[in-house]
């Protein structure tokens, strides 16, 4: 960064991942902010490191919320996100190599999450395991649980956690 510019961020090889500058542009007297990311927003993966981000930049815009006190970061309820990429593809060396799953628990639970082909056939275990309250997420590399690629085509993805069960597809190209 130069003149009025700043680090606002750094990747965690230290190297510069925003910048954020205040000053005039061009022959403009007025003053302005920016903040530019050397990434695109969606890619960040963990919603507590989107939220940091965000929060920053709120920070350094200076906007302010009417939101009163605290806010919880624990979710009111169960919840399965949709993966994300989707379609994703593992032919391609320009796309990404795993599609991601959130979910989200309001309490600690033992959380099961499943890939299915379209025929109902378990294909992959993601995790069986217990979890503490709050948003979670796990990668699916398009394998199946002895190590296999998976074929193209239509998946199901289950969560169960408690009382809870929820189902969604998801789309895997080579």
């Amino acid at each position: 960064p130069n003149g009025n510019s700043e680090v606002a961020l750094i990747y965690a090889n230290l190297r510069i991942a925003a910048v954020q500058y205040a000053g005039t542009y061009g022959e403009s007297e007025q003053e302005a902010r920016l903040f530019y990311m050397a990434f695109p927003f969606e890619t960040i993966e963990s919603p507590g490191d989107r939220a940091e981000v965000m929060a920053r930049a709120m920070e350094y815009f200076d906007i302010q919320t009417d939101v009163a006190g605290e806010l919880s970061s624990t979710p009111e309820r169960f919840e399965l996100g949709r993966n994300y990429p989707n379609p994703f593809n593992l032919g391609s060396s320009n796309s990404s190599s795993k599609t991601t799953i959130d979910f989200s628990l309001p309490g600690p639970e033992r959380v099961t999450l499943f890939i299915y082909n379209i025929l109902g056939q378990r294909i992959a275990t993601l995790t069986e395991a217990q979890f503490s309250a709050g948003r979670h997420q796990v990668n699916w590399d398009g394998r199946s649980d002895n190590g296999l690629p998976a074929a193209s085509g239509t998946y199901l993805y289950r969560l169960e956690a408690g009382d809870f069960r929820m189902t969604r597809k998801l789309l895997l190209l080579r």
